[in-house]
């Protein structure tokens, strides 16, 4: 495991980690201990709650799931501790009555991606649900404690924000890539817990099998291509409708200072 990459481990949890460590060009590092990237969180025990917030410090939620699954799990003992609740959803599942493609203002159709491979999906997923991605960064920057962030797996819809976030932090292609396949370590963990959960026994029988996987060169394919039609991440950022003073709140606040500053 890289020294980069901090895992947090959690009785009701198993994906939770710290996006902290990871190092710019300039020698600037991004900080620990202020944003966290997860899986869902609605199995946290009550020994976890208080680690999270006594220890960690963790005072925001940031919750990228939809909106099918934050009812029928709702939003986690964190939030029901008190914590601000922010509800952004990427896209949303259709229901089980529904067989027909999604309506567009909640997500894409429900075979919008078929026979494409996974980083062409994160991609199109990136596309449709930019200006979400632009708000979700306009709030960790706004944020002045540690943040969570979080979907189901805490792979994918976490993943790909957490790659943009650390693309405009100025983290090398390499770490990003690191810092998105290191989920592999826990894929088969992360697996059991959502089989064993009603409300995703459906979601997991209708990824198709290539999305169950967390290899390098997805994230690979997703950056080239995000880049390859915008140019830069924080051009993409830009056209998402996310303003010059968030992208320089989230880089004073989260990276440390150039080394022999």
């Amino acid at each position: 495991m890289s020294v980069n990459i901090r895992w947090i481990d959690l009785e009701g949890c198993v994906h939770f980690r710290d996006l902290g460590g990871h190092g710019a060009a300039d020698g600037r590092r991004v900080r620990h201990g202020l944003v966290y990237r997860s899986g869902s969180l609605h199995t946290l025990t009550p020994t976890d709650v208080r680690y999270l917030q006594d220890e960690l410090g963790i005072a925001t939620v940031l919750d990228l799931r939809s909106h099918s699954e934050l009812a029928a799990t709702g939003p986690g003992p964190l939030v029901d501790a008190g914590l601000p609740h922010y509800h952004v959803s990427l896209f949303d599942w259709p229901s089980e009555a529904e067989t027909d493609a999604v309506d567009s203002a909640h997500g894409p159709p429900a075979d919008f991606a078929q026979g494409l491979s996974l980083g062409q999906k994160y991609y199109l997923l990136a596309e449709f649900a930019a200006p979400k991605l632009a708000h979700c960064l306009a709030l960790i920057a706004q944020t002045n404690a540690p943040l969570v962030f979080h979907c189901a797996a805490g792979k994918d819809r976490t993943g790909i924000l957490a790659a943009i976030l650390l693309a405009l932090l100025g983290v090398s292609e390499a770490q990003i890539v690191e810092d998105y396949a290191e989920s592999r370590r826990r894929l088969e963990q992360i697996r059991r817990s959502l089989q064993r959960e009603p409300g995703y026994e459906r979601m997991l029988r209708l990824l198709p099998p290539d999305t169950l996987h967390a290899e390098p060169e997805t994230m690979v394919e997703f950056l080239k291509q995000l880049q390859g039609v915008h140019r830069s991440i924080e051009r993409y950022a830009e056209a998402g409708g996310l303003e010059g003073s968030a992208l320089a709140r989230l880089r004073s606040r989260l990276m440390t200072a150039p080394e022999g500053s």
